[in-house]
């Protein structure tokens, strides 16, 4: 049985998804405190986690910042912050989805199947790839730089996976995001695999404004070779 963790200060709300999620046979965690939230999270290992942004004393891009230093699981956003500038934060921290306050809770249900079923997806091909001085290892799913392992992210991994998968390809940001963000965007949300690339190839190319690695088309999208 998934675990899913409710970072969610509105009880009322919190309390309307837990009953919906627990009938849809997931195990549910609530917290309503930030700081509480990620000692929790480190303790229970939770599989999925449902982040409220607008939190008492730490807000949840702040949470989503410190969960990223020791966890890549999935996390969807619940915020009735709707406007490009939120959305892209969100993203750009590595959250893997973003829903918007009122929500249908069949749809939420729905997305973190989603997000759980892509974070469970094994490498078709065990192998290494190597493009230029960087070496990915699909079967530990670890990338390396002249031999030393750099820490990437679950999302910009699966960039780096994307690219090299269709090498020689241009890959479009519309492509890019619903491939490894789960979803077609519009123009404000194609910013933020801009963002993510750009936070990749600070990890990977030697020089990031002159890359070697990650290259781009311009209007086109990007590639590898």
């Amino acid at each position: 049985m998934k675990k899913i963790f409710i970072l969610e200060d509105d009880e009322s709300i919190s309390s309307i998804i837990e009953f919906n999620l627990k009938a849809a046979g997931f195990e549910t965690a609530t917290e309503f405190d930030g700081q509480t939230a990620l000692e929790r999270i480190k303790a229970e290992n939770p599989d999925l986690l449902l982040l409220d942004i607008m939190l008492p004393s730490m807000s949840g891009f702040e949470v989503l910042k410190k969960l990223r230093g020791f966890s890549d699981m999935p996390v969807i956003i619940l915020s009735a912050l709707d406007s490009e500038e939120d959305k892209l934060e969100g993203l750009s921290l590595m959250a893997d989805d973003y829903v918007t306050k009122p929500f249908s809770v069949n749809e939420l249900i729905a997305r973190i199947k989603v997000n759980l079923s892509r974070c469970e997806r094994k490498p078709v091909q065990q192998t290494l790839y190597t493009v230029g001085d960087i070496t990915v290892n699909a079967d530990k799913m670890t990338v390396l730089k002249n031999g030393s392992e750099i820490s990437v992210s679950k999302k910009e991994y699966e960039i780096l996976m994307l690219l090299i998968n269709n090498r020689g390809k241009v890959v479009s940001r519309e492509e890019i995001l619903e491939k490894v963000w789960g979803y077609n965007g519009y123009l404000g949300d194609l910013h933020t695999v801009d963002v993510a690339i750009g936070r990749l190839r600070a990890k990977v190319e030697t020089v990031p404004s002159e890359p070697s690695v990650i290259l781009s088309r311009r209007g086109a999208g990007y590639f590898v070779i």
